[in-house]
């Protein structure tokens, strides 16, 4: 008889945090989405890594979709008010949503989802990670700031 469990499941969550402009706010965890939020991730994750790798080859239309979706993915990562989020510009919400997708990697690994398969790949030349995206069409609730700095 086998005595390892087959699910080791945990309801605890780690939170992380990104401070804009002084104010701390929340990455969500992969418990804090929902099955659209976390269907969404798994969808158009790889539209980011084949734009992505298209590198100096993306066209204005391929520039403006990619944009669009760091910001979905950011919307999407970051509990912070769509104000704070629009203050960013397309480099800051890569690294946010990479940082996003950098923490929910070894819950997407256990769960087996294709999504890690596409966050980690690299055009060529390149020094940073590119990261995938994602959205929701339901409400939450935003802007919970826990610190300010002096």
């Amino acid at each position: 008889m086998a005595t390892q469990p087959i699910l080791d499941l945990s309801t605890e969550r780690e939170r992380f945090q990104v401070r804009i402009d002084g104010v701390l706010y929340d990455l969500r965890a992969r418990q804090d989405l929902t099955l659209r939020e976390y269907r969404t991730l798994e969808v158009i994750g790889p539209q980011i890594v084949e734009l992505e790798i298209k590198g100096d080859q993306m066209t204005d239309e391929d520039a403006k979709a990619y944009a669009a979706l760091l910001d979905r993915g950011v919307h999407l990562a970051l509990d912070a008010p769509d104000d704070v989020i629009a203050k960013l510009d397309d480099v800051q919400r890569r690294t946010v949503f990479r940082a996003f997708l950098e923490l929910l990697a070894p819950a997407l690994q256990k769960a087996g989802t294709p999504l890690i398969n596409a966050a980690p790949v690299r055009p060529a030349g390149t020094k940073s990670s590119p990261a995938s995206s994602g959205s929701t069409a339901a409400t939450r609730r935003r802007g919970k700031r826990t610190s300010r700095s002096a």
